[in-house]
């Protein structure tokens, strides 16, 4: 029987000062973890001693009392009990939420790099929304670093990435810097693929492994745009 998993939400009780802005932090279970190497590393930990050095800390003792001055310390609750080392998160400290971005384990990573999109299909479940979210593919710039380079792939999904022009250029050439034994799958409505400048400066990146799927809903013009509600 298939559980499911909640991958974001409310789920961090504060136990020490939190920071003001969200941050992005990959977890980790080696409390001895070198401090040079530490400052991306959220520690969880079962533990009730928590060392220095760490950019937060996630407990699961109900004992576990911070040392003074330790800042972003948070007792996780039960809806992310599935966190494992290697996984990448979100805190936003205000809200005492936490969202799983990458997890290591699982074969089926995919990140959102936009709300925008030029169709507007009928099933959608997530209308497009016409406004600024270029945070998004700067925090997933962020998180690219700490993601595996042993991970089989990676999907890129939206709205319709491919209105991000020149910065879905630069997303794909940091994924093949830093993942080089990564596929990369986008999820484009092929459209913005008309416009041969992009298609160069994407083929210019020569990325070992990158797949464009594009949706087709039928094999006749018109009933394939009524789906899509675009020509």
């Amino acid at each position: 029987m298939n559980t499911l998993i909640k991958l974001g939400g409310r789920g961090l009780h504060p136990l020490a000062r939190g920071s003001a802005q969200p941050f992005v932090g990959r977890i980790c279970s080696d409390p001895a973890l070198a401090r040079a190497e530490s400052s991306t590393e959220i520690l969880l930990t079962d533990g009730d001693e928590l060392p220095r050095g760490f950019r937060a800390y996630l407990v699961r003792s109900q004992h576990a009392r911070p040392p003074e001055g330790l800042c972003d310390v948070y007792r996780l609750g039960e809806d992310f009990h599935y966190l494992a080392p290697g996984d990448v998160i979100r805190i936003e400290p205000q809200r005492g939420a936490i969202r799983a971005l990458y997890r290591r384990s699982s074969r089926s990573n995919s990140f959102l790099v936009t709300e925008r999109c030029d169709n507007y299909c009928v099933m959608c479940s997530q209308p497009p929304k016409q406004r600024d979210d270029s945070w998004l593919v700067d925090e997933l710039m962020q998180v690219l670093p700490l993601v595996s380079p042993d991970t089989a792939e990676l999907g890129i999904t939206g709205g319709e990435p491919s209105l991000l022009g020149d910065r879905l250029i630069a997303l794909i050439a940091h994924c093949k810097q830093l993942l080089p034994r990564t596929a990369i799958h986008v999820l484009s409505s092929g459209r913005g693929f008309s416009a041969p400048a992009l298609v160069r400066a994407l083929a210019a990146v020569r990325h070992p492994d990158l797949m464009i799927g594009i949706p087709l809903y039928a094999d006749v013009a018109d009933v394939h745009d009524y789906v899509g509600q675009a020509r």
